[in-house]
């Protein structure tokens, strides 16, 4: 969606959720995939593609150091 490109704090929001989904994820509650799907869905509405690959290749760096 063309509308969202610009909106700066769209990714940003959508981080914050994703980071606390995973904190949900490894205590184990209910709703975390609800909130990684709803930082998923935020991600797609800002056009930030390959957010998964850029995930990915953050938690390999790291697994690297």
């Amino acid at each position: 969606m063309p509308w969202a490109m610009g909106l700066s704090p769209l990714p940003i929001l959508a981080s914050v959720i994703f980071i606390y989904g995973a904190a949900l994820l490894i205590s184990g509650d209910r709703l975390a995939p609800f909130a990684i799907a709803g930082s998923t869905t935020l991600f797609l509405l800002s056009d930030i593609y390959r957010t998964w690959g850029q995930t990915l290749a953050l938690i390999e760096l790291s697994d690297q150091a």
